[in-house]
């Protein structure tokens, strides 16, 4: 691995370490590529997109892009951020931890928050928000419902 991918794995680990069971985001890390899968190549993830993609409670999506101090976006992520950006995505590139939470800040995701009320035991519920996506979709049938 190169410096600069040492660099946004270190960052990434400390992120995820920090937000760790706060009530209100899940982020997760992306990566694009490809490989075999039995007798055919498989391509994964898209070109520019973020190294961490994630949700917001409510439904917003979340895109941050990690770089070292001296790295820049490539014109494939300029356009992926363009994209997010129009559809009202939340994206941010993140070089330190403290970018991190600036970015989910202004989501309104502040740490204190996060921490206090993860600290009382506040979890994610997630039979509640698919009771509450359900019944908002009565369209779609029972059998898509399975949990």
């Amino acid at each position: 691995a190169t410096l600069m991918a040492d660099y946004e794995n270190n960052l990434l680990a400390r992120c995820q370490k920090r937000i760790a069971g706060w009530p209100d985001v899940r982020i997760w890390r992306m990566n694009t590529g490809g490989g075999e899968m039995g007798d055919r190549w498989v391509n994964f993830g898209k070109p520019g997109q973020c190294d961490t993609s994630g949700l917001l409670r409510g439904g917003r999506r979340v895109e941050i892009e990690l770089k070292s101090p001296t790295g820049r976006l490539s014109k494939k992520q300029i356009l992926y951020r363009n994209v997010v950006l129009s559809m009202g995505g939340l994206w941010g590139v993140a070089r330190t931890v403290d970018d991190f939470l600036a970015i989910l800040a202004t989501a309104g995701i502040h740490e204190e928050d996060q921490v206090r009320r993860r600290n009382a035991g506040e979890r994610f519920d997630l039979e509640s928000a698919l009771d509450a996506a359900q019944a908002a979709m009565p369209f779609m049938p029972q059998r898509d419902w399975k949990r």
